[in-house]
């Protein structure tokens, strides 16, 4: 008999079992058990040079176990909050070289009829009839690390809500859809150097039944700009290049994408490009940093892509020497400005989490080489980025923040300075009326 006992792990808060366990037939022992547990800490580790996973975990658990060992019954809920901020690390890169001889030979034991291990897990999950709901709150915050050095990682930042079933029979499914607020990978693809893609939010990633093979849909960007010309004069555009992840994992499509969100007339020329158009600009974009169509006037130079190539390396140097100190990332960019000269922009970010990630703090900027775009002398003259954001609730669904900006893309006035503060809101609804309601 369990009469509220209690198990402990990583904190004070445990998770209680109650019920009983019969012993009286030790081949089909009956099983009869409530297990509860909230806001139960599961994991709580820390960074260590043999870590593979660490960070805080919490959930809440509610689970009803009953039957026999070999007709169990399982129903129950699992709650991943939205304090739970873990971080995985891959031991192994999946990416893996092809190996075309891997087909020619094939060994058989033939002493083993075909089919037979197979039968024997489908056997090892016979008997079993579970039906949990796994909810994860908006705030939750998985991380994964790709190598050893922190370079190559992917962070997302969501929720969602899976129903996990087995039958007696054996067949496991998943049904449901995980989405993502805000996210983060950085990764080195083939021909393109390391980048950082911003993931959009809305992004998901739906199951379907089959827990190997979701149906993907992620939209990851990243800002950059390049030089491009036209009737004489050169010009810094500002793109939005990345790539969109669709269908299925077992049938994944991948393709490029590209769009110039401030330049009008860049825009306009990219609606009109077919989709190969457009993945052929965004993989040149993302390889050379540079613009390369027809209607660039500015062509692709042996001096311009050696330009390009040390500007990347700078970066990539930099922000690796100042990785393990502080969240630092450095930039330098040849810029044509509106006067139509041209310099070297040296930009800075210093962006830092603290309070379990309750308060973040982000202070960037960029100095110039070219006079006419410095500002008057000052530590606050090249401070063009300053935020404080404070997380109000666990869920991660309200937000207050301060800011103070520069923005230079505005060629009418010069230098636009904002200054302000702002609330963020965010509530799923199923129609607009339910914005109105304010039940919890």
């Amino acid at each position: 008999m369990f009469d509220r006992f209690s198990v402990y792990a990583a904190d004070k808060t445990p998770i209680t079992i109650n019920g009983s366990v019969d012993f009286a037939d030790l081949d089909n022992m009956g099983i009869s058990l409530g297990i509860y547990g909230k806001n139960f800490k599961l994991i709580e580790s820390k960074r260590t040079g043999k870590s593979v996973l660490f960070g805080d975990a919490y959930g809440d658990f509610f689970c009803r176990m009953s039957g026999t060992l070999n007709d169990l019954s399982v129903r129950g809920m699992v709650n991943v909050l939205s304090s739970t901020n873990v971080t995985y690390i891959m031991t192994e890169t999946p990416l893996s070289q092809g190996d075309r001889l891997e087909d020619i030979v094939t060994f058989v034991d033939l002493s083993k009829p075909l089919g037979s291990e197979e039968q024997n897990v489908n056997k090892s999950m016979m008997g079993l009839d579970m039906n949990i709901t796994l909810n994860v709150e908006e705030g939750a915050k998985v991380n994964c690390e790709f190598s050893a050095d922190r370079q190559s990682y992917i962070y997302v930042r969501g929720g969602g809500s899976l129903a996990v079933t087995s039958t007696p029979e054996g067949m496991f499914s998943v049904l449901g859809r995980l989405t993502v607020n805000d996210g983060e990978m950085k990764y080195t693809l083939p021909v393109i150097p390391l980048k950082t893609f911003t993931i959009e939010s809305g992004s998901y990633v739906e199951f379907t039944g089959d827990v190997m093979n979701p149906i993907l849909n992620i939209v990851a960007t990243e800002r950059t700009k390049a030089a491009v010309s036209s009737d004489g004069a050169t010009r810094s555009v500002v793109f939005d290049v990345g790539m969109k992840i669709t269908n299925s994992l077992s049938n994944m499509g991948l393709a490029f994408t590209i769009d110039a969100p401030i330049d009008a007339a860049i825009r306009s020329e990219l609606e009109t490009c077919t989709d190969e158009e457009k993945n052929k600009l965004a993989v040149a974009l993302l390889a050379t940093g540079m613009y390369i169509s027809d209607s660039n006037t500015s062509t692709l130079t042996a001096n311009n892509a050696l330009n390009t190539f040390l500007q990347s390396e700078i970066n990539n140097i930099a922000g690796k020497a100042l990785n393990s100190f502080v969240d630092v990332s450095l930039g330098i960019d040849q810029t044509t400005y509106s006067n139509g000269d041209t310099g070297t922009d040296y930009s800075f970010k210093f962006s830092k989490r603290f309070f379990n990630d309750r308060l973040t703090v982000v202070i960037g900027g960029r100095v110039s080489d070219n006079k006419a775009n410095n500002q008057s002398s000052g530590i606050g003259s090249f401070i063009d980025d300053v935020s404080l954001e404070w997380r109000l609730d666990n869920s991660a669904t309200r937000y207050v923040r301060l800011f103070h900006g520069k923005d230079f893309e505005n060629v009418m006035e010069g230098v636009l300075e904002k200054n302000g503060a702002g609330a963020v809101f965010r509530k799923k609804v199923d129609k607009w009326t339910d914005l109105f309601l304010f039940k919890k």
